[in-house]
């Protein structure tokens, strides 16, 4: 017997003697020409029995319970050899779904006005939605085996509103109305959702949509064991505790408070959600965490402050609500004492306080006599004292411990840095590794590790428990830089000239490389300034690779004479430290002035005072450029024409033979 699908049955209704025909013993020559017909028609009846099931799906037909039956005889070679073998293929019933259309009008009370679908609707507007539904037969179907519903959900999703028709014997227009009358819940997309459904469950959805915008506010705002307006301050592993009532503000008048139910009555406030932000003053988030429901209309914002570098400071709080669909929406601060928002400036606040000493510091036998070229690396951990917690970097790429190169400039009270080197950290240890590379300024300096914070702010880092110094050294830059040039042809390496004439142009191309004690300088930070004859031309990057040549180039129009340029390259580090200095004075001839009671409207810039790194000459003679007879453009073309045409002739050629 042929296995069918459980949904199809095979009938094969037979006396004994028509059972003995189909024996194997006593079958015909014919009969497995039958058997072989039988096997190929039964995937085919298959196939026809989805596909008559599946094609009702693109045509709306009703939601009647449908059922399709496939019926093929298959009779015998000889005539009463065989009976005719009936085979029936049963589906099963689905529910096809309507088409539904459904005129949406809303209209604000009292003013006349119809607002659009999508648009914002106000408190007070008034919805009447007529539904029509149609399936491939009937364009109007007023009544039959159905039922439709309308949800009303707020942003949130709950369902603030319900009503359903029951079709079954009613013959009425089919319409629905709702007011708004209360602003008291969540702003967002406002959603009226129809359910077209019958016993076996709901089969057609349309959904109208409209926005209802009001100002959210977060009232009674509380922070958990903070009392008589102080600043809230925590330790790591404090638990930050805040309570808030979201409500509405509409027009700015009267606080309304957000429903707790729902339309059967069941609570709301599970399903809505709001959401603490902790960030740094330079706006960076640091965690959000989702209000858990409490009594009174309450939200609970609870966090464990962690022993990261990212969380000391001072800390600023933000609270939002997450529509399910559109942005979230900001709750402004609202305080319930006065009655009235807090001023724009204003910001929740609360600071996480720290003491941070270095333990288990290996110098790795570190020396204060440094030269350009020696390595560095520290390795160490980090305790709170408060809390005697190890500390972490933390998630942000700014919180973290750098080893700096800093020197304290005459006269001026700030430092200026001249190399930064962030640590690295595995598990609780850091380590961290600096070769002194050409951006190191010369002389003396102050070597020292220095904590910072996710917006890169600095945080104390102390050499023991009784915090009187930082981990710093005085240390002394010393070693000289020596500067190689090459001059290279076409083959390879060049170094301070190197010239062709190609399009009619002049290209330079100057490589070099900088050591000290014979030992390779990279990752220098350099630009340099081109002249000719005492008269600045321009400014060239420099480039470098991972093996410490550096390079730079530049392009001069037509053939250039023989000239002498002068290359001065200065570090971008001196730049820098020029330009402090050059505020530095600036700020203080202003001050003085302003100290006299006189005028800073013709108060002098300050020159820049820069001196080049180092300078190599470049000396270009005519003679020795290679010049191209012809534009080199035009050489391209021509060579790349006789490449094609050659590459023709010979693919002809092969044709041909």
């Amino acid at each position: 017997m042929n296995n069918l699908t459980p949904d199809s049955t095979l009938r094969l209704p037979r006396s004994t003697k028509e059972q003995n025909h189909l024996n194997p013993t006593s079958i015909s020559s014919t009969a497995p020409s039958t058997t072989f017909l039988m096997s190929l028609l039964i995937p085919f009846l298959c196939w026809a029995n989805i596909l008559s099931t599946l094609l009702p799906l693109f045509t709306f037909l009703d939601t009647e319970r449908l059922h399709s039956q496939s019926k093929v005889y298959i009779s015998g070679v000889k005539a009463g050899l065989n009976p005719p073998t009936q085979l029936t293929l049963s589906s099963e019933s689905k529910n096809i779904g309507f088409g539904i259309v459904v005129d949406a009008d809303a209209t604000v009370e009292g003013m006349g006005k119809e607002v659009a679908e999508g648009d914002a609707v106000p408190v007070g507007t008034d919805f009447k939605f007529t539904v029509t539904l149609h399936n491939s037969t009937v364009h109007h179907l007023q009544t039959g085996d159905f039922a439709v519903t309308l949800n009303v959900r707020d942003s949130s999703g709950v369902t603030i509103y319900t009503k359903t028709e029951d079709r079954r014997k009613s013959n009425a227009a089919l319409t629905f109305t709702y007011s708004l009358k209360s602003a008291s819940i969540p702003a967002g997309v406002l959603l009226f959702v129809f359910d077209v459904a019958n016993a076996g469950g709901v089969h057609t959805t349309h959904t109208v949509k409209y926005l209802f915008n009001v100002p959210m506010i977060a009232s009674q705002i509380s922070f958990a064991g903070v009392t008589g307006g102080a600043a809230p301050s925590y330790k790591f592993g404090d638990k930050l505790k805040v309570t808030v009532v979201p409500a509405n503000y509409p027009d700015l008048r009267a606080v309304t408070a957000l429903d707790t139910k729902d339309a059967a009555g069941k609570s709301a406030s599970e399903t809505r959600k709001f959401f603490l932000d902790i960030s740094t003053p330079h706006g960076t988030l640091l965690q959000s965490v989702r209000g858990a429901p409490q009594k009174d209309s309450k939200y609970l914002f609870e966090f464990t402050v962690p022993a990261t570098l990212d969380f000391i400071g001072n800390l600023l709080v933000a609270l939002r609500y997450e529509p399910v669909e559109g942005s979230s929406v900001p709750l402004n601060n609202f305080d319930s004492a006065l009655g009235e928002l807090y001023s724009e400036a204003f910001h929740l606040n609360f600071t996480v306080k720290a003491q941070l000493v270095v333990s288990n510091l290996d110098k790795k036998a570190f020396k204060t006599q440094l030269y350009y070229g020696n390595d560095v690396e520290f390795s160490f951990e980090i305790q709170d004292t408060l809390t005697k917690s190890s500390v972490s970097q933390g998630a942000q790429e700014k919180a973290t411990v750098n080893l700096v190169l800093q020197h304290q400039e005459d006269g001026r009270p700030k430092v200026f840095t001249s190399a930064s080197q962030a640590a690295t950290q595995n598990k609780n240890t850091f380590s961290v590794s600096y070769s002194v590379n050409p951006n190191a300024i010369q002389g003396s300096g102050i070597l020292g590790l220095i904590a910072h914070n996710a917006d890169g702010e600095e945080v104390p880092l102390y050499a023991d428990s009784s915090l009187k110094s930082q981990v710093k050294y005085n240390i002394v830059i010393g070693g000289d830089i020596n500067v190689a040039s090459k001059i290279h042809s076409q083959e390879a390496y060049v170094s301070p000239r190197l010239v062709g004439t190609l399009f009619h142009e002049t290209a330079f191309v100057v490589q070099f490389t900088l050591d000290s004690q014979g030992k390779a300088l990279k990752d220098a930070v350099l630009k340099c300034n081109v002249s000719a004859a005492g008269e600045s031309l321009f400014t060239v990057p420099v480039a470098s690779n991972d093996d410490g040549v550096y390079s730079t180039s530049w392009i001069l129009p037509n053939s250039q004479p023989s000239t002498k340029f002068l290359l001065q390259c200065y570090r971008e580090v001196d730049r820098l430290r020029a330009l402090e200095a050059k505020e530095f004075k600036e700020k203080r001839k202003r001050k003085e002035l302003e100290a006299k009671g006189e005028s800073t409207a013709n108060l002098s810039e300050e020159p820049l005072s820069l001196t080049p790194f180092f300078e190599i000459s470049v000396h270009h003679d005519a003679e020795d450029a290679y010049q191209l007879p012809i534009r080199t453009e035009v050489l391209f073309t021509t060579l790349l024409a006789a490449a094609f045409a050659a590459a023709y002739y010979k693919m002809t050629s092969y044709t041909a033979k």
